[in-house]
């Protein structure tokens, strides 16, 4: 059994997969003092399959989604027996520090691995999702392509409260320095 995987579009869209606002909040509207803090958000990228079609997804409340790639997992069966479950797993293998004691996989709540509108799978980092293969593939069955998106789910996490300070810049250059992994095995009986 071989499995090759072309994740060759993950990561290089150009479009931003972690959003930081600012939130001015006035504590004295007649003097105009406020104080600011820095939020982490997704991109807010609607999640569909690699066709194109709408998958519905719980994320929960003011989490959001970001797209970070397409990944195409290719099965040649020659062992004799059925390939019958293909998982996949992200792992958050260079965890910077963003700002303080937040570091990157505190502002992750999960990644989702969309195959269609049927077979989506939500994982925590480091975590092997449930099985992500619509089809068996039998021994002598021809090569068959998995292709999936991959989204990571930003939790709306202050990162930065009024009491502290940070620039922008800052922020995103420790995004920079992040690095994910991931991972699809694939297994039969």
């Amino acid at each position: 059994m071989v499995v090759e995987t072309d994740t060759s579009s993950f990561l290089t869209d150009g479009a931003p997969d972690v959003i930081f606002t600012q939130d001015k909040v006035y504590s004295d509207k007649a003097s105009g003092a406020y104080k600011v803090s820095i939020k982490a958000a997704g991109a807010g990228d609607a999640i569909t399959d690699s066709s194109g079609a709408s998958v519905d997804m719980t994320i929960g409340e003011g989490a959001s989604a970001s797209l970070l790639g397409s990944a195409k997992v290719t099965i040649t069966n020659n062992s004799g027996k059925a390939v019958t479950t293909l998982t996949a797993k992200v792992t958050i293998s260079e965890n910077p520090t963003i700002f303080g004691e937040k570091k990157l996989s505190d502002i992750v709540q999960e990644f989702l691995i969309v195959v269609s509108p049927d077979v989506k799978v939500s994982v925590l980092n480091d975590t092997a999702s449930a099985n992500i293969l619509e089809t068996d593939v039998g021994a002598g069955d021809p090569a068959k392509d998995v292709t999936c998106k991959i989204y990571v789910v930003i939790k709306d996490t202050t990162v930065v409260n009024e009491n502290d300070s940070a620039t922008m810049s800052a922020l995103t250059a420790a995004l920079a320095n992040a690095k994910l992994t991931v991972e699809f095995v694939a297994s039969g009986n």
